[in-house]
């Protein structure tokens, strides 16, 4: 790994960490479904004017009914989902303890490609995953007195992350080979997110801007720059 991917790693790293503060803040003053709503909301904005300025048109790519109906799936489980999970689940968990377990999806993913697209499981991988898991169960502790709310609410968390896990197996698997640039999915999926959301409550984002300066930067940070 030469040092100019070093550091997107670490660029990224730091952006998709510090989601997990950044939703704390924003659920001082939204609920979780508006903090989700206004994170995809705030991203579909994003890619679909960098997807416009960078040319992109619709006649591009076959806009086919199952084209359209893949990018609602994978929204579904890359970010609806997740994000949902994610925000309820710092109702009741620490961002710090939330951050960790958002981070398995790595060890979800060596567990399931195996499983769904064939893939060996090295015996590194294989060490990797077990060492992995037993950090998980460390995080819980189930053993201490931590009531039964905060567990379920982490467990929110991981299922979030398993879904991660699924989602990138699903874009490889139907997504991918269609040929789309990456762009064009991930705007399609967040936008599709985005939408499916805002069926639940449309009249959900209408109070952001009304929290105060601290708790609308979070908000809006989460959906221009994290999402």
């Amino acid at each position: 790994m030469n040092r100019k991917t070093l550091f997107e790693f670490l660029f990224l790293g730091v952006i998709w960490g510090s989601s997990y503060s950044l939703i704390a803040v924003s659920l001082e003053r939204f609920s979780p479904l508006q903090v989700a709503q206004v994170r995809l909301l705030g991203g579909a904005v994003v890619l679909v004017a960098v997807l416009v300025s960078n040319g992109t048109r619709r006649g591009q790519i076959a806009w086919s009914t199952k084209f359209i109906a893949h990018l609602f799936g994978a929204g579904l489980v890359s970010t609806a989902l997740p994000y949902l999970l994610i925000s309820w689940g710092e109702t009741k968990a620490p961002s710090a303890v939330a951050g960790m377990l958002g981070a398995t999806t790595p060890i979800f993913a060596a567990i399931l490609a195996p499983i769904i697209l064939k893939e060996a499981l090295g015996v590194k991988r294989k060490v990797g995953v077990s060492v992995g898991l037993v950090g998980v169960i460390l995080i819980f502790h189930p053993w201490s007195t931590q009531s039964l709310g905060s567990i379920i609410a982490e467990g929110a968390i991981v299922l979030a992350a398993l879904l991660y896990a699924v989602s990138f197996i699903y874009l490889k698997r139907f997504l991918i080979p269609t040929g789309a640039s990456s762009l064009t999915i991930a705007a399609g999926q967040i936008t599709a997110s985005a939408l499916m959301l805002l069926a639940l409550d449309p009249m959900g984002p209408g109070v952001v801007l009304h929290a105060g300066a601290r708790v609308d930067f979070s908000i809006l940070t989460l959906g221009i720059v994290q999402t």
